[in-house]
């Protein structure tokens, strides 16, 4: 798996979009960017993101946690469901 801390997620996803709507872009990683690229290279590209995108790993491990926390609570089994 590419992804070693839950946090990661938030900025896999954001690429993904990035490579899917151009509009969306902000890196200069996504143009042209292949999945195996992204499974090959994430530990070069998940510090250029960061900075490019202006985002911090404490506040991302702090919004993961909450939203993860706020869906445990009001939402077990869809919780559980999701993460199989």
């Amino acid at each position: 798996p590419v992804i070693e801390t839950g946090y990661e997620n938030l900025l896999l996803v954001r690429l993904l979009v990035e490579i899917q709507i151009p509009s969306a872009r902000k890196s200069s990683v996504a143009d042209g960017l292949s999945i195996q690229e992204i499974l090959d290279n994430w530990s070069k590209l998940l510090p250029t993101l960061m900075d490019e995108w202006q985002e911090d790993r404490e506040s991302l491990v702090d919004l993961f946690g909450r939203v993860r926390d706020d869906w445990l609570e009001n939402d077990l089994s869809g919780w559980i469901g999701a993460n199989r």
